[in-house]
């Protein structure tokens, strides 16, 4: 197991509950780190962090999404002129706007980090 500096690790003995925290990385080794007591340690658990790139590529994925399906309904409903079409019109209108408004929204986000990744976070 490679340990990296500042990773903790915490004791599974519930009567111990010893904590360690890594001052300096290890280049490789063959077993799991044991405790004072034997027992085993692991690492606590930390919840998953969401980030903006995260963020930014389910905004392009329902914004493709809702321009596709508002092409589809505009191109259904203009296509036919029945009058019971408005409605196919009406929504095609507004997901597209809706797909529009989001890619709009992913690619702002993506040029102010292009914008800080190129001035080096400055």
């Amino acid at each position: 197991m490679i340990l990296q500096k500042g990773q903790r690790y915490r004791c599974q003995n519930r009567k111990c509950s010893a904590e360690i925290e890594v001052a300096k990385g290890s280049i490789e080794g063959e077993f799991n780190v044991r405790c004072c007591c034997g027992s085993e340690m692991k690492k606590p658990y930390s919840q998953p962090v969401l980030t903006n790139r995260d963020v930014d590529n389910l905004a392009l994925c329902f914004a493709s999404v809702c321009l596709l399906i508002g092409i589809v309904l505009l191109h259904d409903g203009a296509s036919n002129s029945d009058v019971t079409q408005t409605a196919t019109i009406i929504a095609g209108a507004a997901l597209l706007s809706l797909g529009l408004m989001a890619l709009w929204f992913a690619m702002k986000s993506w040029v102010e980090w292009r914008r800080n990744y190129k001035n080096g976070g400055r």
